[in-house]
């Protein structure tokens, strides 16, 4: 039986500095519109050492007009392909 191809997963902070500099901001303007996350919150996040709860995906979603639906869904893709990852490297 051969093994499935698991698809290369990314941390939601790789998505977010996309995202924010698609806009042109930094985490200063990040931080400005999102009133409950402190900045190194914010710096852990887009450094990947973070992970999106769902209080912080209703923050992110609210100031960057998404859904807090999309980014829970980017942590939990992540989170699901790591845990796959180290799966099989066990077997």
């Amino acid at each position: 039986m051969r093994k499935r191809k698991i698809p290369e997963a990314f941390h939601p902070g790789e998505y977010l500095r996309e995202e924010l500099e698609e806009r042109d901001w930094n985490e200063y303007d990040l931080r400005s519109a999102c009133f409950d996350l402190t900045l190194p919150e914010i710096r852990e996040i887009l450094e990947c050492r973070h992970p999106i709860t769902p209080h912080i995906a209703k923050e992110i979603g609210e100031a960057l007009g998404t859904s807090a639906e999309v980014w829970l869904r980017l942590q939990t893709t992540y989170d699901l392909t790591k845990e796959i990852q180290a799966a099989r490297r066990k077997r």
